[in-house]
């Protein structure tokens, strides 16, 4: 795995959750990750927030904004053979919604 691999899966288990500029500075410091480390990453992201999520957690979700965990699950989600038409298109405008920000 990549240095930026390793930097944000430990930004995860520290903290629970990647923020959107800890996760862009860890990028430019040591370069992008491969798709398979996306995957991986979205895959450790969901089964955090499966274990932490709370119901006030999920009422915040509605703020309009897509964080990084959001986009980097959307990848997830559109990489995937099983994902139906309407979780791909849900997760087509989360990425989009993420690159215009």
């Amino acid at each position: 795995m990549s240095k930026t691999f390793d930097e944000l899966m430990k930004v995860l288990d520290e903290k629970g959750k990647i923020e959107d500029e800890v996760a862009k500075k860890i990028i430019e410091e040591h370069g992008a990750l491969s798709d398979e480390e996306k995957k991986q990453l979205a895959s450790a992201i969901k089964m955090k927030k499966a274990l932490t999520e709370s119901k006030d957690d999920a009422d915040k979700k509605d703020d309009g904004e897509v964080g990084m965990d959001d986009y980097l699950a959307a990848l997830s989600v559109m990489d995937s053979d099983d994902a139906s038409e309407e979780d791909k298109k849900k997760a087509k405008e989360a990425i989009e919604k993420f690159e215009s920000q």
